[in-house]
């Protein structure tokens, strides 16, 4: 199981907007594509989908431009590899996994929203504005699904179009289409 507990997480990883920030990161092979995952101490805070390290990197540190990389050692090399199973079998996903989610209050509702859409099912985009309360913000709904930087774990790949189509996905329509067929949704 995951220890939330790492030891990227001392004193000294304390920290104020422009300093610098540890993060774990790891790049591996799953039956639907390359993944990048990034661990603060708080939990999983990126987990990026694509074939190229480099760009799926460039990506991670695009969004945390103060970020130090640590690669994998081997203290929590354990947590890793139980961490790209669960992954690699998200269907089992459950609340072990720490998340840590950074964006707007709505961007937070909106993924709150997304964690709630069970294995195997689907909502629309205005299905998810009415769950939060905003039910004229399908649009801003699509926007924060694109801006989720932690992929399967906070599953946008479940929201589709209000005719219940696929409309786009940040990580390819094609492997959106792939993880729905994989759930038994698509």
């Amino acid at each position: 199981m995951f220890s939330g507990q790492l030891s990227l997480c001392s004193p000294l990883n304390k920290r104020t907007d422009d300093e610098k920030e540890s993060f774990l990161c790891n790049f591996r092979q799953s039956s639907f594509g390359g993944v990048f995952i990034a661990l603060s101490c708080k939990g999983v805070c990126a987990l990026l989908l694509g074939q190229n390290e480099t760009i799926l990197q460039q990506d991670f540190m695009r969004r945390f431009p103060h970020a130090v990389i640590e690669k994998s050692i081997e203290v929590h090399y354990r947590n890793l590899d139980w961490l790209f199973t669960q992954i690699e079998t998200y269907k089992y996903y459950s609340k072990e996994i720490p998340l840590d989610l950074r964006g707007s209050e709505f961007q937070h509702n909106v993924w709150r929203a997304l964690q709630e859409i069970p294995y195997g099912k689907t909502a629309s985009y205005s299905e998810i504005a009415k769950k939060i309360g905003v039910p004229n913000s399908a649009r801003a709904v699509a926007g924060a699904c694109r801006a989720n930087p932690i992929a399967l774990l906070v599953p946008c790949h479940r929201v589709l179009a209000k005719d219940k189509t696929l409309s786009g996905y940040r990580w390819g329509v094609s492997l959106k289409q792939l993880l729905l067929e994989n759930e038994g949704s698509g």
